[in-house]
Order: structure tokens, then C-alpha cells, then sequence
């Protein structure tokens, strides 16, 4: 034997070793079929992926594990393509041992013989199902960034019409406009601290009374179990609360240091129907007068807030100070009935 040949063994050697180790070690299953379209080889990382161990699928081809017929016409046809020389690829769904459905990725190609003829094929397999999931979950959201955008318009748009057709000024407009915007970002930014699945009445009271956050202890008093409120009664119970705390802080109990507030709710059921009532509640304040005409902020207290939940909402500016109610049906804003740990 001479010193090529020898060279040439220990490359053929040092190949197969590099083979069977990126064979052993793949994360994705690597098959292969014979000319006969038997399964002649299978990998640990096969048998992690389909459940069966290789003593079960050697010697055995794919539609004796799933004989679907519209499998086997797919396989046919696939066969064909690697017959003729060609490589294949495709996704497509399948089941495991256990029936359970996986999304896989499949990267076929032919194996021939020194002569060039077709021997049989190669197949890397990659389970894509997370990858798929992750898609789906993406195109879910969208669609909800699409709807929930239309809605935000729409929530902007009412309040710019309203701020407008009640406010003297282009002065007056944009600052109180701005403060309105500034306020239901607030809610906006607590609702995609959760991916908008829901938001904390607390954190939601205490987004809207932020500028009090250092005597907010002092000013108010929250009495009421912890609920975690649907996307859209967050937005729309945090516009009450901006205008109750403006209100309170131009004419009302914030407007003077011994004036405070009380806001307290509770989940009661009435004639079969679990309903919340929710009081804002002023005290120490100055003597209140009802306004003169109903302006963006006592049209949102008196209807918008309780409409667009389903119930009812109403402000009482008696002397000793503005009360405000909401009544609506639990199931239109509560998510949960208590915020889990």
C-alpha cells in the first residue's frame, strides 16, 4: 500500500468519524432512506423528536408509521423529486408516537452511489412547532395592535371634540387636551406592562393620582379588594378618575391642604348579577357648587364612563364636596375576581 493510499484511508477515517459525530450530536433528526425507501438510519435526536426508538423504525419505511393517504400521495411525490436527482423541502405537520401534532421543517436530498445513480436520500428534520407558535402569537397581536389603535383613535378623537366645543381658548384647549392625553397614557402604559391582558385597579388609581404619589397617603383613602380590570374598562375608568382628580384639584377637596379623598368599591351581587360599585368620594374641601354647564369632564363622570360599561356612572356636586358613582356588571370590566399571585 502506498503512502496516498494510506493518506487516503486516514481522510476517509477521519471524514466518517466527523460524519458519525455531527450524526450523534445533531439537535435536529437526521434520517435516511435506502433505495427501497426503508429507513435505514435514525438518530437520537429522531427518536427525541418522533417518539420512536430506531429498533422500531429500521427496516421500515414512513407510511408504515403514518399510512394517511394523503401522505402517502405526498410521499410519493417527493420520492419522485429525490429519484430524479433533486432536492426537496418542505413544512408540514405530523404526529408523534404519542398522537400528539408537531410542525416540522424538512430538508431532503439524494444520496447516489460513485456511478451517480440514486442509492437513496437524506433527510434533516427540524420541530418548528415554538417557531410556529411564536408566528401565530405574533399575527395575533397584530391584529389586536390594529384594533386597539382604532379604538385609542377613536377614545382621542371624542375627547379632542369634546375638549374643543367646551373650552373658550386654543390656549385652554391645548393644555387641558394634553393633560387628557397625558392621562390615558398612563393607562396605556400600566395595560402593556401585561401584554394588555388587563391592569390593577390599585396601580390604576394610583397612575391616574401620580402627581400626589408624596402625600398620596395623606389625600386618599382606597378601601376595596385588588381586581384586575379588563383592557377596556381600565382606559375608560382611568378617563374618570383624570377628570375627577382634575376637577377635584381646580375647584375641589385637593384644591386645599385639609381636603381628601375616598375611593372605595366592591364586587355585589344583585337579582343574580355580580356587579361593581365604585365611589369617589370628597371631603374637607370647599363649598361645592354645581357647574354651570356640563363641560367634557362632567359629560365623562355623568354617562360616557358608565355607558360604555354597561351600566351607569353619575357625579353629585352637593356642598360637601363631589361624589361620584359607577354601577356595571362585573363581567363587563372584571377579568378576575381577584388578582392572582
Amino acid at each position: 500500500m502506498t503512502s496516498n493510499s494510506v493518506q487516503d484511508l486516514a481522510s476517509a477515517d477521519l471524514l466518517r468519524a466527523q460524519l458519525d459525530s455531527i450524526y450523534a450530536s445533531s439537535i435536529d433528526a437526521i434520517v435516511t432512506i435506502d433505495e427501497q425507501d426503508a429507513i435505514s438510519s435514525w438518530n437520537a435526536a429522531a427518536e427525541r423528536l418522533f417518539g420512536y426508538t430506531a429498533d422500531e423504525v429500521l427496516g421500515k419505511n414512513f407510511s408504515d408509521i403514518d399510512p394517511s393517504p394523503d401522505r402517502i400521495s405526498e410521499r410519493h411525490q417527493f420520492l419522485q423529486h429525490l429519484h430524479d436527482g433533486e432536492p426537496i423541502e418542505f413544512q408540514a405537520i405530523r404526529h408523534r408516537k404519542n398522537g400528539e401534532p408537531i410542525e416540522i421543517w424538512v430538508r431532503g436530498a439524494p444520496m447516489k452511489a460513485l456511478g451517480g445513480q440514486v442509492v437513496g436520500a437524506s433527510f434533516i428534520v427540524r420541530d418548528i412547532t415554538t417557531l410556529k407558535q411564536r408566528e401565530q402569537h405574533v399575527h395575533f397581536l397584530m391584529r389586536e395592535l390594529t384594533h386597539r389603535s382604532k379604538n385609542l383613535l377613536a377614545v382621542i378623537q371624542a375627547m379632542a371634540r369634546q375638549s374643543l366645543s367646551h373650552l373658550s381658548s386654543p390656549e385652554e384647549f391645548v393644555t387641558r387636551f394634553s393633560e387628557r392625553l397625558s392621562g390615558l397614557a398612563g393607562s396605556h402604559d400600566l395595560l402593556s406592562n401585561v401584554d394588555w391582558e388587563g391592569a390593577s385597579l390599585n396601580d390604576l388609581i394610583r397612575s391616574q393620582l401620580r402627581h400626589y404619589e408624596d402625600r398620596f397617603d395623606e389625600k386618599f383613602h382606597l378601601d376595596g379588594p385588588d381586581l384586575f380590570l379588563r383592557p377596556e374598562a381600565a382606559q375608560n375608568i382611568g378617563i374618570a378618575l383624570h377628570e375627577l382628580s382634575t376637577n377635584a384639584a381646580k375647584y375641589g377637596a385637593l384644591s386645599v391642604p385639609e381636603g381628601n379623598v375616598s375611593i372605595s368599591w366592591q364586587l355585589k351581587t344583585e337579582k343574580d348579577i355580580p356587579r361593581l360599585q365604585m365611589v369617589w368620594q370628597e371631603k374637607g374641601g370647599p363649598s361645592v357648587k354645581p357647574p354651570g354647564h356640563k363641560g367634557f369632564g362632567h359629560i365623562v363622570m355623568d354617562r360616557i364612563t358608565g355607558q360604555a360599561l354597561g351600566g351607569t356612572s353619575q357625579a353629585d356636586f352637593t356642598p360637601e364636596g363631589v361624589t361620584w358613582r359607577l354601577d356595571v356588571p362585573a363581567s363587563s370590566i372584571v377579568l378576575e375576581r381577584e388578582k392572582t399571585e
